[in-house]
């Protein structure tokens, strides 16, 4: 297996995960056309120990909406901290119709078993642990998969879940080619 096999597997495994985890309905516009509607979380913070985020250091909106942790906030890991203080920010970044579209995904997430959630969030690192260009491109390729029609989308994922291995790398290796011939 050479490595543009590997990276165009993982860009279309990404792309179709993103295709069933975020359907076109559920997905938000950003505000600003310019900027992506989700920020990316730095792959390498897992890696990097977390400095605590003091209380006082947070904005008055980010204390308000996590106040339910002031009283814990000291005691939480760093790493909780720096999580819930960007999670804030980027909550009060939104518009209303970007918050109507996370509340939905988050309660769709909370709703699924256990095991599937454990699936998706395995599925994000993988997605993190691309390079920006990888993640470019698979953002691209989901782009691509949104714009489709419905049935497209549809007979798209019938025939990837229903393909075995050996047909899963022949639909990889026409995407391949399909894109060679473009550029």
């Amino acid at each position: 297996m050479n490595a543009r096999y590997l990276f165009v597997s993982r860009a279309v495994v990404c792309a179709v995960w993103l295709a069933f985890a975020l359907p076109v309905s559920a997905t938000p516009t950003p505000s600003n056309p310019s900027q992506p509607a989700v920020k990316p979380v730095a792959a390498a913070a897992d890696s990097v120990p977390a400095k605590p985020t003091p209380w006082k250091s947070l904005s008055s909106a980010q204390r308000q909406l996590l106040d339910m942790h002031r009283e814990e906030w000291d005691s939480l890991p760093a790493s909780r901290q720096q999580a819930l203080a960007c999670g804030a920010a980027r909550w009060l970044s939104m518009n209303g119709t970007e918050r109507e579209a996370a509340l939905e995904r988050f309660n769709r997430f909370t709703a699924m078993p256990q095991d599937r959630q454990e699936l998706l969030r395995r599925r994000w690192q993988e997605f993190l642990s691309l390079s920006g260009r990888e993640q470019a491109t698979v953002r691209d390729h989901f782009h691509a998969f949104q714009t489709a029609p419905a049935e497209q989308q549809e007979a798209l994922r019938r025939e990837w879940l229903a393909a075995d291995h050996d047909k899963r790398v022949a639909m990889l290796e026409q995407l391949r080619q399909q894109k060679s011939q473009r550029h």
